[in-house]
This record gives C-alpha cells, structure tokens and sequence, in this order.
C-alpha cells in the first residue's frame, strides 16, 4: 500500500492517522493481553502442581540411581519398561581444586609457568572512544591516523501524540 504526501497538511494528517492506529493496536493488545492472563490464570495451579510433582519424581529417581549406581556395574544406563537411566557425562570444564582456591592466583601461576594456555583479548574499546570524542578529547583528525571515524546517522523520527488524534479536515 503506497501513499504518497505533497504537503505538511498531509503529513500532519497522517501522522494523525497514525496516532490513531496506534490507539487501535494498543486496545487490540490489551484485550489479548487480558485474554492471555485469563487463561494463565485458569491454568497455572494445575501447572504449578504437576511441576511440583515431577520434580519431587525426579528427585526420586536421582536418589535411588545414585544410591545403586553399581546395580548397574560397567554399563552407563538401565532401560526400563517406560523409559531409560542413563549417566552421561557433560561436557569439559575448568575448575578451581577447592573454593579456597582463587582463579586469579590460579591465572598468575599458569602465566608464569604456561603461558601457550594464556589468551589474551584485545579490542578496540568503542564506546570509550565515543566518549572522548564526544568529550573533546579526541580529533577527527586523531581517529583518522588510526582509521577510525565517529559515525552518527541521523534518521527521521515519527512520534505520535499520545492523546486523542485531532482531524484536522474537520477544522475547515
């Protein structure tokens, strides 16, 4: 759908005209919204409950596994008439031997004595340059010898009113 403008009357009109799709779509969005809760509302505590459950099940289940884990001897899982138990390992991580352990003491020691597993990560802190330039503390012609430039676009903006859209044609 195009439409076309040839004057600021008829950009005040449509600006007008949108105010009150807005209207329209904020009234539309409420009744869904209120919909929406309504029906939250009529099934959250059945939904609270059986989550409540399943998790008391499971922790169950997590009991019992652990308690016979060497029920299950070399195998890693166990298939059931309605499901499987199976141990499964996650995936590697790094941790401290203790929580007496600091990483930042652990980070000084791998650095003197590893330092192929040290990276470091390095890059252009932007918005402490905006706020430089925006400060007078950088030049133009500073962020040029670094191949740098500030960049602003300027974009039009359209902002309805909030209140009730006046027409108006209706003016005269």
């Amino acid at each position: 759908m195009a439409i076309e403008c040839t004057s600021w009357h008829q950009v005040d009109a449509l600006v007008g005209e949108m105010r009150r799709i807005d209207a329209r779509v904020a009234k539309i969005v409420a009744k869904r919204e209120r919909r929406k809760a309504l029906i939250d509302e009529r099934y959250r505590e059945a939904l609270d409950d059986e989550g409540k459950v399943r998790k008391a099940t499971a922790a169950a289940v997590r009991k019992f596994c652990t308690k016979h884990r060497r029920d299950l001897g070399d195998a890693k899982s166990r298939q059931l008439d309605n499901g499987v138990i199976a141990w499964k390992l996650g995936n590697h991580s790094v941790g401290l031997l203790s929580k007496a352990k600091s990483w930042a003491v652990a980070l000084v020691k791998v650095v003197a004595n590893a330092p192929e597993y040290v990276r470091i990560i390095r890059e252009i802190w932007k918005a402490k340059l905006i706020e430089d330039y925006k400060a007078g503390k950088l030049t133009d012609e500073q962020l040029a010898a670094w191949d740098l430039r500030i960049i602003q676009v300027e974009r039009l903006h359209i902002e309805p009113k909030l209140d009730e859209p006046r027409d108006r044609s209706e003016e005269g």
